[in-house]
């Protein structure tokens, strides 16, 4: 059992190049697909009849170029991803994309949102795990290699909890002591 394809939020920030590495290091672990995912909320809105405002198509193609500038840089690293790297692009809140998009991966990729960053940009990835119906790994923010020679599981006997082993399962026989 294994993760052939992957989803990830691409966000062109500061942060892409740590992501990018993150996602390329788990996509080699699994010899897996990674999907790009481009998605941006057309945000703020505003009143149309404010003076100076902008539109709602004048947002809608602000969030459009900024997604194909995200484009842009994650098909310039492709050659992280030795086993494909795809594009898939919604000018929409990230969290609803990625969960439109979950049906077509095994695992999809969060990273957590700091206080400051904005829902219409970034994914959460608490809403990933509600929304997606799919595995949701979520990385951390440091730059530490995803060893983990030792994992743990703490489950109570559910449905919920027995399907949520079932997911872990590839990166539990990758573990050299399970708890």
């Amino acid at each position: 059992m294994s993760y052939r394809t992957l989803l990830g939020h691409i966000v062109l920030d500061d942060d892409l190049p740590r992501r990018l590495a993150a996602m390329a290091e788990v996509a080699r672990m699994f010899e897996a697909e990674m999907i790009g995912l481009g998605a941006r909320a057309p945000w703020p809105f505003s009143d149309e009849h404010e003076p100076g405002g902008p539109s709602f198509q004048q947002l809608v193609r602000d969030a459009r170029a900024e997604i194909a500038r995200s484009e842009r840089a994650f098909l310039s690293q492709a050659a992280l991803f030795p086993h494909g790297a795809r594009w898939e692009a919604d000018a929409s809140y990230p969290d609803r994309a990625m969960a439109r998009a979950a049906a077509s991966a095994d695992l999809v990729l969060a990273f957590r949102c700091g206080a400051t960053e904005d829902l219409s940009t970034h994914a959460d990835p608490a809403g990933l795990v509600m929304e997606t119906g799919a595995p949701v790994l979520v990385m951390a923010k440091s730059d530490a290699p995803l060893a983990g020679e030792t994992r743990v599981a703490a489950v109570k006997n559910t449905r919920e909890a027995r399907r949520a082993i079932t997911a872990a399962l590839p990166f539990l026989i990758r573990a050299e002591r399970v708890i």
